[in-house]
């Protein structure tokens, strides 16, 4: 490694450090206040904060991080400017490229850190944080609580419930479709009710399809009154997955559910998957993209002061990643966009912008 990208990274990460450390603390801080009467009115014991709070650093830092690379990208490149470094560097023969390559370098080492947390830590830990909300938070004596349209996917299993009762361990109009190992549809069940006695599940009044290879009936329908159903997963786990369609769900599992339901009609669900498949890619990789997006702005030669504006001008960057990136994703969820495109238009519009910069600054 050159003196040159030495010293370049050595001030980005720096910068990055102090400020992502500053987002995580503001976030935990806004965080608390928003639970602290919960916290008191249950009575619980600061041990069990600490541990809340320790399960929640990862997603804090994936909800911050992000935000904090541009401006320090900012912050780093604007002192470069005030004290002529920039254009010293561009007189010695070093190109705008070239200048820009660290940061780059490091912006895609974050997206890879991200990435790692999102699909191998992220799940486990608000899976506990998760546990602790229900344990103590939401444990309510006298609340019936109910989750409408529950989708998950257990073992080789889809499920489907148009309501889901936690304090009664009950889901309600519930289809189920079985894969076989070939990876189709053997098998549909749909019943009443899918009810936990503490040890399994019990379907009730239920009605078995066996399938072709087509996702057609090929025998007659069999009728039952009660059978226990292959299904490793209690009520409070159940509570956990939401959906299939959970901003922690890995990518793999994900990948797994499009490949079940592309041989059923579920149309919405299959494209409701993958615009989340490829949300979940490209949300770590927007270090790289907004990095690549500033820098045109950050290489500018001009006398600059590191003030309130760099922050400022960071979160506006930001700001309209993911605002650009709601949009889209919306209107894909709409079916007025490609699902496959509309993850993908905030990270094309920043990358073309930054490359578009960059070739353009004299």
């Amino acid at each position: 490694m050159h003196i040159l990208d030495r010293y370049i990274l050595k001030k980005i990460a720096f910068s990055y450090l102090f400020i992502v450390v500053s987002f995580v603390g503001l976030h935990f801080i806004i965080d608390l206040f928003s639970h602290l009467k919960d916290f008191l009115q249950a009575k619980v014991s600061f041990y069990i904060v600490i541990q809340y709070y320790f399960y929640s650093l990862p997603l804090f830092f994936l909800r911050t991080s992000s935000f904090a690379l541009p401006i320090s990208i900012l912050y780093s490149l604007g002192e470069f400017n005030r004290d002529n470094e920039i254009i010293s560097m561009r007189s010695s023969g070093i190109s705008i490229e070239r200048i820009s390559l660290p940061v780059i370098a490091f912006s895609l080492l974050l997206s890879f850190i991200a990435f790692f947390l999102q699909e191998n830590i992220l799940i486990y830990s608000q899976k506990k944080a998760n546990d602790i909300v229900i344990e103590f938070l939401e444990n309510k004596p006298g609340e019936k609580k109910v989750e409408r349209n529950f989708v998950f996917h257990s073992n080789n299993q889809l499920f489907f419930a148009s309501e889901f009762y936690p304090q009664e361990n009950t889901l309600k109009n519930v289809t189920i479709l079985k894969e076989s190992p070939e990876g189709k549809i053997e098998k549909k069940i749909m019943c009443q009710a899918l009810v936990f006695d503490g040890e399994h599940w019990k379907a009730k009044e239920l009605i078995s399809y066996k399938l072709n290879e087509n996702a057609e009936i090929a025998e007659q329908p069999l009728l039952e009154r009660e059978r226990i159903i292959n299904l490793n997963l209690n009520p409070k786990e159940l509570l956990f997955k939401k959906s299939s369609l959970s901003e922690y769900t890995p990518l793999k599992r994900i990948r797994k559910e499009i490949k079940m339901l592309k041989n059923t009609p579920s149309s919405g669900f299959v494209n409701n998957l993958i615009i989340n498949y490829h949300k979940k890619i490209a949300e770590p990789f927007a270090h790289l993209f907004l990095a690549i997006g500033v820098l045109p702005f950050a290489l500018e030669i001009r006398k600059r002061k590191a003030t309130l504006s760099v922050v400022v001008g960071g979160f506006i960057f930001g700001f309209l990643y993911f605002l650009i990136s709601s949009i889209s994703i919306s209107l894909g969820r709409k079916d007025i966009l490609i699902p496959y495109l509309s993850s993908w238009v905030a990270p094309l519009f920043f990358l073309s912008m930054g490359i578009s910069g960059l070739i353009l600054i004299k």
